[in-house]
Order: structure tokens, then sequence, then C-alpha cells
């Protein structure tokens, strides 16, 4: 499953848990975010593999996509 979000300066999005056996992509289309304190900007992209939920927060207006994988 792919989502997209687009964030306003210093807006958040929590990134909820995974199901089991699932991971995350984060991909930065366009602008900047913050996640666990780092910053991520323009085509950056983050894999996300940890059970546990993430704030991301936009440092400046940002598009992003958040893809849903299976992990085996």
């Amino acid at each position: 499953m792919i989502k997209t979000a687009q964030l306003n300066e210093g807006k958040t999005l929590l990134l909820p848990s995974s199901e089991p056996n699932r991971g995350r992509l984060v991909f930065i289309v366009e602008g900047s975010v913050e996640i666990e304190g780092v910053l991520m900007e323009a085509r950056d992209e983050v894999q996300i593999t940890e059970d546990k939920t993430y704030e991301i927060k936009a440092t400046q207006s940002s598009r992003i996509l958040l893809f849903d994988v299976a992990m085996l």
C-alpha cells in the first residue's frame, strides 16, 4: 500500500506501529521533515522496521510518500 501526505510547516503526522512482518518506507518528495530527531530533505528516504509509533514533523511545507511493505 502507498499513501501520500502533505504537511504544512510545523505540522506533525503520527506513523502508527506496523502489523507483524510489515515494514514502512518513508520517501520525502519535497520539503523537509524531522523523524526521531533526524532531519530529512527532498529525495531522502528511511526504512522503518521497528514496531513503534513515529512522529513525522514538517520543518517546511512537505510532501511525502509512505510505503507499507512485506518483510520476509
